[in-house]
């Protein structure tokens, strides 16, 4: 029988699609992993659109489940006995990437993850993940959350926190910022006060990426999840928006050498 390759699942940011932001990191990845970028089904309308506001509250924790699901097909019908998953994430993919991992392990298939690499990662909710450039960075988007059951980022809130440091035209980050999504307000209201997490039991190699230009999630924050998660920490010079960066996915390679996992 040919040898079937392990899973990668990749889990988003806020006002991001998976098989959108994904694109570079998932072909890099392709030839050693089965790569399965992850959207969250509630994701319908792009920030120059103007949406249709749900009457339901849709939170992390149905995001969650969605990914939960998914993964738990995966492992418990599709994995043959030497496949394994790998978990990465990006932003509040980061945190999601985590939190799975702690619920896989206490669900009793924890030999079945291979590691878990947390980009730019939304701190748990031990850490106390409040500054000002962040503070900054959301700034827009607590103002939208004020009227709508949807949230977004504006346009000058994206370049000042997420793109900053990017040697990009305003033409080219506006044509970044129109095609995120609008994000349920109620999601970003609980990453606000984001879950718990301990990932200590979760006895496989577990990675923290952090950019140094990282405004949203500054780099002492990426710094003090790593410890906490007790992972290995590696710093870039980046700021939020990394995933096309081909500094990134080499880092992310050389680790996987190094960890003999690939």
């Amino acid at each position: 029988m040919k040898d079937k390759k392990d899973v990668i699942f990749m889990f988003p940011g806020t006002f991001n699609k998976g098989s959108e932001c994904f694109k570079v990191l998932a072909k890099s990845f392709e030839k050693h992993y089965d790569c399965r970028p992850f959207d969250y089904s509630e994701y319908f309308f792009k920030f120059n659109e103007k949406p249709i506001y749900p009457q339901y509250g849709f939170g992390m924790n149905d995001q969650l489940l969605q990914c939960g699901q998914e993964i738990c097909t995966c492992v418990t019908d599709e994995l043959e006995e030497e496949q394994k998953i790998i978990l990465l994430g990006h932003s509040k993919g980061a945190l999601y990437a985590a939190w799975l991992a702690q619920w896989i392990w206490a669900a009793g298939y924890g030999h079945k993850i291979k590691a878990v690499i947390m980009i730019a990662p939304a701190a748990p909710g031990e850490i106390n993940n409040f500054s000002f450039s962040g503070f900054w960075a959301l700034k827009s988007v607590l103002i939208s959350a004020l009227w709508g059951s949807l949230v977004k980022r504006s346009f000058w809130g994206t370049c000042w926190g997420v793109l900053n440091g990017l040697n990009l035209s305003l033409e080219e980050k506006y044509l970044i910022w129109k095609n995120l999504y609008w994000e349920p307000r109620q999601v970003f209201l609980d990453l606000i006060s984001p879950p718990k997490i301990n990932l200590k039991k979760v006895n496989c190699p577990k990675l923290v990426v952090g950019g140094t230009k990282d405004r949203l999630v500054p780099p002492i924050i990426s710094k003090m999840t790593a410890h906490h998660y007790r992972a290995d920490h590696l710093e870039i010079d980046m700021p939020h928006y990394m995933l096309d960066s081909l500094i990134l996915i080499s880092n992310i390679m050389g680790w996987l050498k190094i960890k003999k996992l690939l």
